[in-house]
């Protein structure tokens, strides 16, 4: 079992100034809700007479838990998918556009995966539009391309939000030089739906398999830096990356989806429920054993770690 981050307890303290800069009706209020209270409780399940227990993380993809775990579950399933490809054939491929200013994050987002479509298509049907839809000839580029897997990675600086796309390719040969038609092409579709046109792509040939899944499956924001974040930050990118796919693939390189493990054990509750079950005098006889002997086994398995209770209320581990 693997304990919160240390920095979780700065972001939990970053996210509750953030909530004051979204509405109380935005969707994207939920998830920083959430993260105000990341691993502070913990689900309880029953499997075959044992009391198992994992923590209440709030599944926000930059909360420093619960996006290390995102990671870790992406790299799980991508690894075995990377390995599977021939030496050599793994390109990292990686696709920038120019830096969006504060404010602008979710329409340079938009901006980028058109422009990621079209880049696709044009790769496989080798034409491509100008800014006054002309049609453009261009060499089918991706054609010795037969799996792709895509993951959106956002970073900050001083010039602003700079939003880029991490790609490993299943190829043949693939070439993304200077005058190469898959660099001519993303500065073309990206001069034609972006502010200004994107002149860095970057392409290297993989020698180790498992070392570009795991590059390509880190995390979707740099890891959490206090100083680096305001809530004003962190409420923009909450909004921008809201119900957006952060990862795709397709072909050789398609990233299956885990099964349920959770399948054949029982949900009790949260930690913080059942001791209040078992403290309130309207709870069942039976209500009352069950929150008491789930109680028990977690302050077995756990009272003794500081760093698996620290979100916990003293009372609770006392009863």
């Amino acid at each position: 079992m693997r304990f919160p981050d240390p920095q979780l307890s700065a972001f939990r303290r970053l996210a509750t100034l953030a909530l004051r800069h979204l509405p109380h009706t935005h969707p994207a209020y939920r998830i920083l809700w959430s993260s105000t209270v990341c691993h502070t409780d913990w689900f309880v399940f029953l499997d075959d007479l044992e009391y198992r227990f994992h923590p209440a993380g709030c599944g926000n993809r930059f909360c420093p838990s619960c996006a290390r775990d995102w990671s870790d579950d992406l790299r799980s399933r991508l690894t075995p998918v990377a390995t599977s490809i021939r030496p050599r054939r793994l390109r990292h491929l990686v696709l920038t556009v120019v830096s969006a200013p504060s404010g602008k994050l979710s329409e340079y987002l938009s901006q980028m995966m058109t422009c990621f479509r079209l880049w696709k298509d044009a790769g496989r049907r080798g034409t491509t539009r100008s800014r006054t839809n002309d049609a453009i000839k261009t060499n089918a580029f991706l054609k010795p391309v037969s799996g792709i897997t895509s993951k959106i990675e956002v970073t900050w600086s001083e010039k602003g939000w700079h939003p880029h796309l991490h790609c490993l390719l299943d190829a043949s040969r693939f070439d993304c030089e200077k005058g190469d038609p898959a660099r001519e092409t993303w500065t073309t579709i990206t001069g034609n739906h972006m502010a200004k046109p994107a002149t860095v792509v970057d392409v290297r040939r993989c020698d180790d398999n498992i070392a570009a899944s795991a590059e390509c499956a880190k995390y979707c924001m740099k890891p959490f830096s206090p100083k680096q974040f305001t809530p004003e930050r962190l409420a923009e990118l909450c909004v921008a990356t809201f119900h957006r796919r952060l990862t795709a693939s397709s072909g050789t390189l398609h990233i299956p989806t885990l099964p349920d493990h959770s399948h054949g054990c029982e949900y009790i509750g949260t930690i913080r429920a059942l001791a209040n079950i078992y403290s309130s005098t309207h709870s069942g006889k039976l209500e009352r054993n069950v929150a008491h002997a789930a109680l028990r086994a977690f302050q077995r398995r756990y009272s003794s770690n500081p760093d698996a209770v620290a979100g916990l209320p003293d009372y609770i581990l006392n009863m």
